[in-house]
Parts: structure tokens; C-alpha cells; sequence
């Protein structure tokens, strides 16, 4: 017998979404438009261009965890048409981060965060505050990540087995910009005592003496109002003025 005001619950689904119990979530989440979608654009290397890993298959050899999982499926998204998709698939992933005891799930997690969600972030000031947030998410795990990848990726023996770490990175970009130079140096000594990929030297030398163009972008002031302004600032942060 029907039911009156209940919804038809959705049939159960395999796959990744599947297989680390995230059905609900998907359908909650997203409109069938929106599912056809992400599973039109979700092709990983090596998957027929016909196949459906989120809800075909087993679907457990995508990632480690669900928080990897969806982290990866959130980085596919990176349009700006595509945002929308893409906040709705790193909260949840977000989510599953504090259950998450992988390293490098989490590791990646936050780094795509920060490239995905918060990537635009010199030319969109209001964004600083999250993209800091999530790096130093990702620094505050450092170390166990370094400790993983170092066992786990043995091709990397005969040269620094760290990749670059982009929240170390984009922290000792942000932070001068925001006067906060003691701050930047010490993040880039930190990487590089921990021997993550990089010119830290030079990121270090390059706060403590500027490049003369990079000294006038920070010193640049707003012609209408003579705030001054941060290096990368389209718009005067006072006033609003074009600072072109």
C-alpha cells in the first residue's frame, strides 16, 4: 500500500559512494541533472569512458578513505560554473575528514581545498581568512604526512622524497602581503627543516628584500582614498576604487 507523503526511497547504489555508505548523501545532496553530471565529468585514467566508479563496481579502490575519496571528486570541479558542485562535495568531505586517520588522505584533502575552494584568493581578498584556515590544517599534519609518504612512496629513494607542499606555499605568499613577514619566514624554515620540495632560501631572502616591483605593489596607494594597498588588490580594501 502507498503511503501518502513519503518520498520513494531512492534503490540502493554500488560503487565508491556505495561502498563508503554515502548513498544518502548522494541523493540528498545533488538533482539527477547534477548526478549525471558528476559522473559525466568523474573519469579517473584508466576507467572506460562507459563506467561509472561512484555508483558501479566495488568501488573500493579509489581511495583509502571516504574523505580521500571525495576530496578527489570534489578536485574535478574547478570551474567556476562548477563551484556550487564542488562546496556541496568538500563539506562533505570535509565531514568525513574528522573520522579520517589516513595521512595523506587528509594531506590532499585540505590541499585541494585550498587550490579548489580558495584558489582565486589574490584577486578575491575575502577569501584569505578560509584559504588560511585550511593551510594550516594541512601544515598542522605536516610531519605525519611527511612520515607516510616517505614509507609508502619507495620510488622516491634516490632524491628528496617530499613533494612541494602547497599550503606551506601559499602561507609564505599570503602572510607578507599582509605585513606578516616574521610569520612567512618562519613557515619557510619550518618546510624546510622538514625537507619539503622547494627554494626556501629564496622564498626567505625574497621577504626579507623584497623584488623592487613587488616593494611598490605593496606600497601602492588607493588614488581616491590613500589606503594603502596589499600586493595583488585590484580594488582599494577602504574605498572600493579601481587601483589600475
Amino acid at each position: 500500500m502507498k503511503l501518502f507523503g513519503r518520498a520513494p526511497k531512492e534503490p540502493p547504489i554500488a560503487g565508491a559512494l556505495g561502498h563508503w555508505g554515502l548513498s544518502d548523501w548522494w541523493f540528498a545532496s545533488f538533482t539527477k541533472e547534477e548526478r549525471d553530471y558528476i559522473e559525466a565529468r568523474f573519469k579517473p585514467m584508466g576507467m572506460p569512458d562507459d563506467w561509472k566508479p561512484l555508483t558501479q563496481g566495488a568501488g573500493s579502490g579509489l581511495a583509502r578513505s571516504a574523505c580521500g575519496m571525495l576530496s578527489t571528486l570534489g578536485g574535478w570541479f574547478k570551474k567556476p560554473t562548477e563551484r556550487s558542485i564542488a562546496e556541496r562535495i568538500f563539506a562533505q568531505a570535509s565531514r568525513e575528514a574528522k573520522s579520517c586517520r589516513d595521512m595523506l588522505d587528509l594531506h590532499f584533502h585540505f590541499q585541494l581545498v585550498a587550490q579548489v575552494i580558495y584558489g582565486t584568493w589574490r584577486t578575491h581578498p575575502e577569501l584569505e581568512r578560509g584559504l588560511e584556515d585550511v593551510c594550516l590544517r594541512q601544515i598542522a599534519i605536516s610531519e605525519k604526512a611527511a612520515k607516510q609518504w616517505k614509507a609508502t612512496m619507495s620510488f622516491a629513494k634516490d632524491r628528496n622524497p617530499l613533494p612541494n607542499h602547497h599550503c606551506y606555499r601559499e602561507l609564505v605568499d599570503l602572510y607578507p602581503r599582509q605585513g606578516r613577514n616574521e610569520e612567512a619566514i618562519m613557515l619557510a624554515e619550518r618546510a624546510k627543516k622538514e625537507h619539503w620540495d622547494g627554494d626556501w632560501d629564496r622564498a626567505i631572502a625574497e621577504i626579507r628584500n623584497p623584488p623592487p616591483r613587488r616593494v611598490a605593489m605593496i606600497e601602492r596607494r588607493c588614488k581616491r582614498c590613500a589606503a594603502q594597498s596589499r600586493n595583488g588588490d585590484q580594488f582599494c580594501r577602504k574605498c572600493g576604487a579601481s587601483l589600475r
